[in-house]
C-alpha cells in the first residue's frame, strides 16, 4: 500500500507542454516581492539564426514538477509583424536554465496580444 503526500498527486500529474522546445536566454525583471517578469528572450531558430522576442506579455506563471522536477511555467504571447506568438517559457529551478516552447502563430484579425 502507498499513500501520496498533499500536493504530489498534481506534481504527478503534469506532462510534457506539446510544442517545439528550444534551449534560451532569458532576461527577468525582478519585483521587490520576488515575483519574476520575462523582458527579453533570445533563441537559435532551424537555421542557426539567433531570434529575439521582445516585449512580452505575461498571461500565467506558475510552479510546476514534471517528471519529478521543479519547474517555473511562464505562459507568455507576443506580438510582431502583425502575428502573434504563444509561447511558454521553462525555467529549471536546480540548473538555472530555460526552455522555450514555440507554440502557435494567429494573425492580427483574430487575436490582439496587446489586450
Amino acid at each position: 500500500m502507498s499513500f501520496l503526500l498533499e500536493g504530489q498527486e498534481e506534481r504527478l500529474q503534469e506532462r510534457r507542454v506539446a510544442g517545439k522546445y528550444r534551449k534560451a536566454a532569458v532576461s527577468c525583471w525582478f519585483t521587490s516581492k520576488g515575483r519574476s517578469i520575462p523582458q527579453l528572450v533570445k533563441y537559435e531558430d532551424e537555421e542557426g539564426r539567433i531570434r529575439c522576442i521582445r516585449q512580452i506579455r505575461l498571461l500565467k506563471a506558475e510552479e510546476k514538477y514534471f517528471a519529478g522536477i521543479r519547474m517555473k511555467r511562464y505562459d507568455c504571447c507576443s506580438q510582431e509583424d502583425g502575428i502573434r506568438r504563444n509561447f511558454i517559457l521553462l525555467y529549471h529551478v536546480e540548473e538555472g536554465t530555460w526552455d522555450l516552447v514555440l507554440l502557435c502563430e494567429e494573425k492580427e484579425n483574430r487575436v490582439n496580444c496587446s489586450e
